[in-house]
């Protein structure tokens, strides 16, 4: 078990696709077909969380509750995911845990993300906790890019949906001095569409981090979930100490931000020479450049006392070593079986790796 300093939500959207010939890997608009055979008991977990529909009806979205340590979340992620692969099987559909449908050609409702809420106690924490995520934007897109593939072929991009989606984007650095409360947050509700902000629905207390594209597997989200707790209990530390989390700037930001959407694992990230409110982050000011699977080699390190303090081990970790020893993610295995075998071989794959998800990672 993994407590969590802070207690921790995850909202997961999957997508609902056709499995007949003529319409095979296409989403399907069934969403409340889906629902109507979920008993609303089911649907409601008490205080577990729930599972609900998009506006378009192609998307299911699992919404935890609050979350207190890794099992829990892994139960609720996991028993909700397993209701709805049920449940679309029954009625001759499949679904697929990607950033983005490989296969349709609709301009609405293509893209699928994952999202983290981590608590915060105070409008201070909120701007800490934002400001110090802010800085893992890159290697967060590294890790989770997995959106390579659309309307049957390769994007050019390991996370199409980063590059797509206008309900993402690069997150300014916030003042504490402009936002003092609760109030003053809910007068810039347009930067909520971001890859982490604070300026959350019905006034959560939380950071949300929107960027990651849906993964197939709970390891990669509990993996994710985890990262974003461990960042986080450093944030709250610069609020206790009142330091100042480390800044890069945004022009370097912005580049690695968008090498990594491009590249995903492959990405070869610039170093801040000029990092502002710490002398060493990282692999800023050590070196001119730095390649993807280094840099996350450099994150796990530099959080190596707070994974300690959360209890997580390297068989834990094991998405991230994977990642660093084969140089290898979901958008690589995406693309080599499109040119090796076509988009419904894919498609097929996609679908098979959704279901064995929940209990093991297919790709590990």
């Amino acid at each position: 078990m993994i407590p969590f300093k802070f207690a921790h939500g995850t909202e997961e959207e999957l997508q609902l696709v056709y499995l007949d010939e003529k319409m095979f890997g296409k989403l399907a608009r069934k969403a409340d077909e889906i629902l109507d055979r979920i008993p609303k008991s089911e649907r409601r977990f008490g205080d577990k969380g729930i599972i609900d529909r998009d506006f378009y009806g192609s998307q299911l979205e699992i919404v935890t509750d609050i979350c207190h340590d890794i099992d829990e979340l892994r139960e609720s992620i996991g028993r909700e995911r397993s209701i709805i692969i049920e449940k679309a099987e029954d009625l001759g559909y499949g679904v697929i845990a990607c950033g983005i449908n490989p296969v349709t050609e609709s301009k609405k409702g293509e893209t699928f993300g994952e999202h983290h809420h981590t608590f915060a106690k105070t409008v201070k924490e909120k701007v800490k906790i934002h400001n110090f995520l802010r800085e893992l934007i890159p290697e967060f897109w590294s890790i989770s890019a997995s959106s390579p593939v659309y309307k049957g072929r390769f994007t050019g991009y390991m996370s199409y949906r980063g590059k797509k989606s206008r309900h993402i984007g690069c997150a300014p650095r916030l003042s504490y001095k402009r936002y003092k409360d609760e109030k003053s947050m809910e007068n810039d509700n347009s930067l909520r569409y971001m890859d982490v902000t604070p300026f959350t629905k019905y006034k959560k207390p939380t950071v949300e981090v929107r960027l990651f594209d849906s993964q197939i597997s709970l390891e990669r989200t509990l993996t994710n979930a985890v990262l974003v707790e461990a960042i986080s209990l450093r944030a709250r530390r610069y609020c206790t100490t009142n330091e100042i989390p480390p800044m890069i700037s945004r022009d370097v930001l912005e580049r690695n931000r968008e090498e990594a959407i491009k590249k995903g694992i492959h990405a070869v990230f610039v170093s801040e020479r000029y990092l502002k409110y710490s002398p060493n982050f990282l692999y800023h000011g050590k070196f001119g450049y730095i390649s993807a699977t280094d840099a996350i080699g450099y994150l796990i390190n530099e959080f190596a006392d707070e994974l300690d303090e959360l209890s997580v081990s390297k068989k834990d970790m094991g998405v991230l070593f994977d990642l660093i020893k084969h140089e290898r993610n979901i958008s690589d295995w995406q693309i080599e079986i499109l040119r090796r075998d076509g988009v419904k071989k894919l498609v097929e794959e996609l679908i098979y790796w959704t279901k064995k998800g929940i209990s093991k990672d297919p790709l590990l």
